[in-house]
């Protein structure tokens, strides 16, 4: 069975979001299969969580170098490389770093199996956040940062996607092997009736500045929160989130709680989940998260799109401050919307990101790992 090196931004702590839930699951998966070894390294690690905290949460048998950084990570990578047999690569800037290590020491990549795990098509993400600002990136420099990613993508032997349609531009920039492993959701059994449930919810990382969370906080606390005509309203929000935005939206219809490990009880007593997101790649977790929990959701159509989903019967959708303003008021106000919004969103979550779909997609990848031919 195969010894594994994964490198990835931070160690996957769940209570981070921004991908890190979905590469704890496939930790722990890997962690499961016989015999494997699993060596894991932290490129961005700064203190984001305590070492006891850590190693409490590492399967027995997967071990890490902690303190790894700029200055060394070149020596401890190749160290490691000699005893692996897959190198497990996650999200686009940590790639990008291992692969220029990889072109200055080929010899210790040779034998090894690359697997690039993208987490998001950052140039994607990068497009629609610029079309925000107001400075949208031309046609020929869009298609430029696209290949660039996808030539980088070229050079992993397997790459894995996060949904369908990312995997198709993958596919279509000439990746020849290219999976999807999506994320492992557990819906909750029973939901919770309306009737107590009060005001707004968001859960997400408030924490890099000029990250999609803190775009759309921002502008959902500018242009729309104050537009609700319900002087009783809560917008509660809960992740990791700065010192300053804390102290910005501390009062004045805010709660600020910071990170929550039990997320039931919060998604059981709010009303509507908000996520006015603008820019963004990947699968939306979030919305996962609170679909799972019974709580209807209304976000952008950026949002749907890349769940796939139907808009205004599984989500609410909406762009404008007028139509997040109206369609609020509407949720909150008529119960036949609400109720429909919450059974149709958390069938699907039960539908698509059931243990089963997740094992099924993940295994299949495994088995390719461990030496088959198969490509997808």
């Amino acid at each position: 069975m195969p010894k594994i090196v994964m490198v990835d931004a931070l160690f996957p702590n769940p209570l981070f979001g921004a991908g890190f839930p979905r590469a704890s699951q496939i930790l722990n998966f890997l962690a499961n299969q016989d015999n494997t070894e699993i060596h894991f390294l932290a490129l961005w690690e700064k203190g984001s969580i305590g070492r006891k905290k850590f190693l409490s949460l590492l399967p027995s048998n997967v071990q890490t170098t902690f303190n790894v950084n700029e200055r060394n990570i070149e020596k401890v990578l190749i160290n490691k490389l000699k005893y692996a047999d897959i190198l497990w690569v996650s999200r686009l800037p940590i790639y990008k770093r291992i692969m220029s290590i990889r072109e200055k020491y080929p010899d210790s990549f040779s034998h090894l199996k690359i697997i690039y795990d993208s987490e998001c098509i950052e140039t994607l993400r990068a497009q629609l956040q610029s079309e925000i600002s107001g400075s949208s990136i031309p046609d020929s420099e869009y298609e430029k940062l696209l290949q660039d990613e996808m030539t980088l993508a070229l050079q992993a032997d397997h790459v894995i996607a996060v949904s369908t349609s990312e995997q198709e531009v993958f596919l279509n920039h000439g990746c020849a092997s290219v999976f999807v492993v999506g994320h492992k959701i557990n819906a909750t059994q029973e939901l919770k009736p309306s009737e107590g449930r009060v005001g707004l919810l968001f859960v997400g990382r408030l924490w890099d500045e000029g990250s999609p969370n803190i775009d759309s906080i921002n502008w959902f606390a500018e242009k729309c929160y104050p537009r609700l005509q319900r002087e009783d309203l809560v917008f509660h929000l809960v992740g990791a989130i700065t010192k300053s935005l804390s102290k910005k939206f501390r009062g004045a219809g805010f709660k600020v709680s910071g990170q929550i490990e039990d997320l039931q009880p919060v998604f059981d007593s709010a009303q509507l989940f908000v996520a006015p997101t603008r820019f963004a790649a990947g699968i939306p977790i979030k919305l996962l998260d609170a679909a799972a929990a019974g709580l209807p959701i209304i976000a952008t159509r950026l949002l749907c799109k890349q769940l796939g989903w139907d808009e205004d019967r599984d989500i609410l959708v909406a762009d404008t401050e007028e139509e997040f303003v109206n369609k609020i008021e509407m949720a909150m106000s008529d119960e036949v919307v609400w109720y429909s919004l919450q059974q149709n969103a958390h069938a699907r979550v039960q539908q698509e990101y059931s243990d089963f779909a997740f094992q099924k997609s993940i295994k299949s990848t495994f088995a390719v790992l461990c030496g088959g031919d198969e490509e997808i």
